[in-house]
Formats: structure tokens, sequence, C-alpha cells
């Protein structure tokens, strides 16, 4: 499958260059092509740089993730229940601060995370990994409390809406 980086226009990209051209360049165009494996160095470090998350957007993606696989498992009638949430968060972001950790984003940053303070020698310690797990669980677990899904904290699919 070929690729192609067609120009197109959209409220978000108008807001990208609204705000700074060379950062519309850098995310539509200077990191096209990064994923493949012969692409130019810079290319490639471009890529890997948009690719970057700070440890406050992780904690946010992790939550996002589990409360979708929850509702995807709630729409196919085998509800997740709150432990095997809470327990799919903390083994999610343990992997992903190791993957960041070890650098392995640099060889698959769509695959594996990589975090800003990890890449650029910030202070980010296992304790600071544990308290955004601990908040990233309190999320998932508020999000249990919400209707539609009830105070039963076992969600099924009369219960969607």
């Amino acid at each position: 499958m070929n690729l192609k980086n067609t120009f197109s226009w959209s409220k978000s990209r108008d807001e990208i260059f609204g705000e700074c051209k060379r950062k519309y360049y850098y995310h539509y165009y200077g990191s096209w092509g990064g994923w493949e494996k012969g692409a130019p160095s810079d290319t490639r470090e471009i890529y890997v740089l948009k690719n970057l998350r700070n440890r406050f957007t992780w904690k946010g993606e992790v939550v996002h993730k589990v409360i979708a696989r929850v509702l995807n498992s709630v729409e196919i009638g085998t509800p997740i229940p709150l432990d095997r949430a809470l327990s799919m968060a903390r083994l999610e972001m343990v992997q992903d601060y190791r993957d960041s950790e070890l650098g392995s984003y640099a060889q698959q940053p769509k695959r594996k995370c990589g975090l800003f303070e990890h890449a650029y020698g910030q202070p980010f310690s296992i304790e600071h990994r544990d308290i955004l797990i601990s908040e990233a669980q309190t999320c998932v677990e508020n999000f249990f409390e919400l209707e539609p899904l009830g105070k039963t904290n076992q969600p099924g699919p009369a219960h969607c809406l």
C-alpha cells in the first residue's frame, strides 16, 4: 500500500497553522514517512518526537482506552468488571513506563509509549508513575459510578445509551 500525503484542510489544521506554521509543517509534512524503515534520519526523528506524550496526556489516554474497552465489552455482552478494568489500567501503565524508560519507542513510536520526561531526561520516578496509576484508577472507578452503568458496577447492554 502506497500512502500519499495530499493536501487537505480542516478546523484542527487551520488552528495549528494559525498557532505556528513551523509546527504545522512538522506535524503534517516534516514527519511524513517517518514510520518507514528507510526514512531519512531527520524525518524519522521528527516522527518519533511527534509521537511523544507527557505524563498527564498519557494518563488520560490510558483512562480513555480502558473506558473504551469497558464500553465495547458491554456492547458485545461480556462486561468487564471494575477490578479487571483497574488491573488493565495498571498493567498498561507499568508496561508503557518500562517501554518509555528503555527507549523502545524510538524503534516503534506508534506501538510503544514514549514519554517526554524520559526522552528529555526529566525526573520521572517509579513513585511518580505509581501516583499517576492511582489517579488513573480513580478515574476508572468514577466512570463505573456514572449512570448508565449504575451503582452495581456491572454494566449491561440494557444500560447503554
